[in-house]
Order: structure tokens, then C-alpha cells, then sequence
């Protein structure tokens, strides 16, 4: 459990769960809003929050969202069996709850390129959603290689089809685990991976 510090808490943003959201087999997203129904501060592809649960949990979520909303932000939580911030919120949140949230920071910037290769692995999908948002709109061409246990464990697949670059789904239990050497050696010089 990790205790507050009465700077660390001043700085915390108040915000309602607006929503909560079916994404795969185990994940929630929730969509927060603030309060007062103003703008949230502003994000960058990469950006994570901390959530402050009540019964003092801390655990940090990538920002999943559109960084060009400002009216909500949204994460997604996987369910683990022994996990008790997992548990707490799939099992007790509810949309109206009021939750506690640090402002956005940043340990894992988008930079600019022509072309990426983006690889996730089942939730680790949630940062990479506002960069390929990013690149589409910047004309940049992009690549998902996406790997999963099975198909129904593609939390955002939609989402991320939607968004128009190429997506290579990679499922483990059906037989296509990814062979990243071979893949990583077809890379082109310009890609950002």
C-alpha cells in the first residue's frame, strides 16, 4: 500500500467515473471526467495517470483515450486474479464513483517518424492507442504487431483497425506467436519501432 504525502494529494485531481466499458475477455475501461464537467490538462501520447483507490491502493494506467479530448480521459484495467486494485474495480466501481487521479506524466514519449512498428502484448495496447491515433493524423504510416494469448484477449482490436494503419494479430493459443527476429530483421531503415 502506498501512503500520500500531503503535497502528492493536493496535487491529485477529483474525477467521476463516467463510464465503464467491455473491451476483451477480463478488461475494463473507465472513462473519467472531471467533476465540475471542465477540460482535464492535457495529455501526450505515451502519458499515464495514477489512480488512488479508497482503500489507498495506488496503481498507475496508461492513458488509452484521444489526447484532443480534453473532456475525459480513459484507461483500461486487465482483472488479475490476485490483483487487489483489479479486483477493487472490476468487481466495486461503478459508474458516478468518485476517484482520485494524479495529473498526467509522461515516461514513454511519441516522437515524430514517417513510419513505426508498433508491438504490444495484450493490455500493453493501452499506449500505443493515442500514438497510432497520433501518427494516422499526422499521414504517418504505421504497423501493429499485436500478441495475444487468443483472439478474445484483443482488447481495442476494433479500435485500432478503425484507425486505419496495418495490424498483424498474433495468437499464441492459435498457433501464430510472433516470431520477432525475423520480423525485426524486414524493418526498413526510416521505421520507428
Amino acid at each position: 500500500m502506498h501512503a500520500i504525502s500531503e503535497t502528492a494529494a493536493s496535487d491529485l485531481i477529483e474525477v467521476r467515473l463516467r463510464r465503464i466499458g467491455w473491451e476483451a475477455d477480463g478488461v475494463l475501461s473507465l472513462e473519467l471526467g472531471a467533476t465540475d464537467g471542465s477540460d482535464l490538462p492535457p495529455f501526450e501520447p505515451g502519458a499515464h495517470v495514477d489512480l488512488h483507490l479508497e482503500d489507498g491502493t495506488l496503481r498507475q494506467y496508461s492513458l488509452c483515450g484521444d489526447p484532443s479530448n480534453r473532456r475525459c480521459y480513459r484507461v483500461a484495467v486487465r482483472e488479475i486474479a490476485a490483483g487487489r486494485a483489479s479486483r477493487q474495480i472490476h468487481r466495486s466501481l461503478r459508474p458516478g464513483a468518485l476517484l482520485r487521479i494524479s495529473r498526467p506524466r509522461n515516461n514513454f514519449a511519441f516522437e515524430a517518424a514517417s513510419r513505426y512498428l508498433f508491438i504490444a502484448g495484450g493490455i500493453g495496447i493501452t499506449p500505443l492507442l493515442p500514438m497510432m491515433r497520433s501518427a494516422t493524423a499526422a499521414g504517418s504510416s504505421w504497423t501493429l504487431l499485436y500478441c495475444i494469448r487468443d483472439p478474445d484477449q484483443a482488447a481495442f482490436l476494433d479500435e485500432a483497425r478503425a484507425l486505419g494503419g496495418e495490424i498483424s494479430l498474433h495468437a499464441s493459443g492459435n498457433g501464430t506467436r510472433l516470431d520477432v527476429s525475423n520480423r525485426l530483421a524486414e524493418v526498413e531503415a526510416d521505421t520507428m519501432i
